[in-house]
């Protein structure tokens, strides 16, 4: 009896299932379909259309929806582990290069459990009590990849950061506040420095007062030390004092940048953070043009002048050359 199963016409059922282009340029055309859906990351939703195309187009492009983690509930976590239970750190922790927790949000043993899984991270920003990083020591110690440090060092010795790859392959830390000043010389590959002070000032009208507050002094001491580092390029101090328009302290070097303090504020940082992880200029972006700029005369060097990012103006604050160098940096972005 002849078989009632569809055959094949010329060939035509057999090659429409087969992939037409060389799967090297599938996989490209399927990276930037995603790129431009996930733009602006974490995404609100996971093209599950392109996921269910076929299987090795959601392998290509699974790494992209979840190279970011974000812990923090403003405007949501991602991933929602609660919601999609399906969704396995175990089987996603690989993909993400940038990770946010905010451990005053959620417990840290939750974040403990998500770190063990995540050894490939790039960028990681633990928002917790300064002396909470002494527990958190052995999970992160032996991370190889991480550049980027957000958090606090309280409690840690200087055996412990000689020892631990993550400090020493670091090359930008941004501090919670300031950590004991024998630690910093240990940071042998930091190229950029960044740490808040105090918002605790006292109401002094007069700016030199200001500096001579022992708030200022800690910053002294720790911006001398950070100095001496050998390829050092950056050093970013959020000035919290909102009766002051100067940073704390003038040391007259072109590589220190006062920004805002209410860029420290919760919301401004996981938004910055957030820039970052998208690939966008976020503070570090910032203030680096500014010291480049300062190098090549593009603009006036005011030792203790206070940016605001939102509100600055290459148009109002560079010369011609600087201008066209400054929009072709964005251009790029």
């Amino acid at each position: 009896m002849e078989s009632l199963a569809p055959q094949p016409h010329d060939g035509i059922t057999e090659n429409v299932l087969k992939p037409i282009l060389p799967p090297e340029l599938e996989r490209v055309i399927f990276e930037m379909s995603i790129e431009d859906i996930v733009d602006h990351l974490p995404p609100t939703q996971c093209a599950l259309n392109l996921q269910l195309t076929a299987k090795r187009v959601r392998s290509w492009i699974r790494p992209l929806f979840y190279r970011v983690f974000k812990g923090a509930n403003s405007p949501a976590i991602f991933p929602d582990f609660e919601k999609h239970k399906d969704l396995k750190i175990e089987e996603i922790g690989p993909f993400i290069k940038y990770l946010l927790y905010d451990v005053y949000e959620f417990s840290q043993s939750r974040l403990l459990h998500t770190l063990r899984h995540c050894p490939n991270i790039e960028d990681l920003a633990i928002w917790c009590d300064t002396y909470q990083m002494s527990q958190l020591y052995p999970a992160i110690s032996s991370f190889k990849h991480v550049k980027r440090l957000y958090a606090g060092l309280g409690g840690l010795t200087v055996e412990q950061v000689q020892e631990a790859p993550i400090f020493q392959n670091l090359t930008h830390l941004d501090l919670l506040g300031l950590p004991p000043n024998n630690l910093l010389q240990e940071f042998k590959n930091l190229t950029h420095f960044g740490t808040n002070t105090s918002t605790e000032e006292p109401d002094l009208a007069d700016a030199d007062a200001v500096q001579e507050h022992p708030s200022s002094q800690k910053v002294r001491t720790a911006l001398d030390m950070v100095l001496t580092l050998p390829l050092l390029q950056v050093v970013k101090v959020y000035w919290s004092n909102p009766r002051a328009n100067q940073g704390p302290v003038d040391f007259k070097d072109i590589r220190i940048v006062y920004l805002s303090g209410t860029l420290f504020q919760y919301t401004e940082a996981e938004w910055d953070w957030t820039m970052r992880a998208n690939g966008k200029m976020d503070s570090w972006g910032f203030v680096s043009r500014i010291v480049y700029a300062r190098k090549n005369n593009y603009m006036e060097y005011v030792p203790k002048r206070v940016y605001d990012p939102r509100f600055f103006s290459c148009e109002k604050e560079l010369d011609d050359a600087g201008r066209i160098w400054w929009q072709s940096q964005s251009s790029m972005q």
